[in-house]
């Protein structure tokens, strides 16, 4: 048989399989898809459920009516919406009473002990009440972007929360980069970035942070956060930064 043949028949053969493949992926496409949407109903089914026992167990504790709103991301609660009598919250002040909150409800957030994994960060009145903002932390080390806001009505009655918690982490905290040293590295990937800047352009501002960064399904790491800034004649930069403490990544 001639080349030019065997190349055709070759050719028609493999376009033959691409097809009859074709075929088949399309097939299973349909399956994957109604896959895809039983098992997004089932999240749905489950995340409702949890919204309607942390929503009655708050009516039980308090004798109020509640609408709670779940973090498919982090697995807690993120949002809780009702009125709490006095009478059902304990302490004199909006952050003894926000604790006491979460001491008698620990699966809303899920922390083993709130009184030590939240610092208060935070505590305003406005015209529309008291506002206590709560910051998590890992043995007094903030946890980057975890935090719960308690909000009183003027009444001193609480009347909702919004939360981002990241529960269960366990960490030493002890770094083995110093905080100039994670400075240094920041200033470094700052003239990385910018070679026109100069060590003369750099301006002087808080000194790096100590924090836990983490994310849902990944390991904590400990961190330093830091702000680079700096400003020559006709170049302005500002560089935010987050160093691996152990490793220096």
């Amino acid at each position: 048989m001639g080349k030019g043949v065997s190349s055709w028949l070759a050719a028609c053969f493999d376009r033959g399989m691409a097809h009859r493949s074709f075929r088949s992926v399309l097939g299973v496409l349909p399956v994957l898809a109604l896959a895809a949407c039983a098992s997004h109903g089932d999240n749905d089914s489950d995340t409702a459920a949890l919204e309607a026992s942390h929503a009655q167990s708050l009516a039980t504790a308090t004798g109020g009516t509640f609408r709670v709103e779940m973090s498919r991301e982090l697995a807690n609660v993120r949002h809780v919406e009702g009125r709490m009598a006095h009478a059902s919250l304990e302490g004199d002040t909006a952050r003894a009473k926000a604790l006491s909150l979460f001491k008698a409800q620990p699966k809303l957030l899920g922390l083993a002990s709130p009184s030590q994994e939240l610092r208060v960060e935070r505590e305003e009145t406005s015209e529309s009440g008291t506002h206590v903002r709560f910051q998590e932390t890992v043995s007094g080390v903030p946890v980057r972007g975890a935090e719960v806001t308690v909000h009183f009505g003027r009444d001193g009655e609480l009347f909702s929360m919004d939360a981002r918690i990241v529960p269960g982490i366990t960490l030493d905290v002890t770094p083995k980069l110093t905080a100039d040293e994670a400075r240094e590295r920041a200033t470094s990937e700052l003239f990385a970035r910018v070679p026109s800047l100069t060590a003369g352009d750099v301006r002087e501002g808080a000194s790096p942070e100590l924090v836990v960064f983490a994310e849902p399904g990944r390991e904590a790491r400990l961190a330093w956060h830091h702000v680079t800034r700096a400003m020559s004649q006709d170049t302005a930069a500002v560089l935010d930064v987050t160093v691996d403490a152990l490793t220096g990544e």
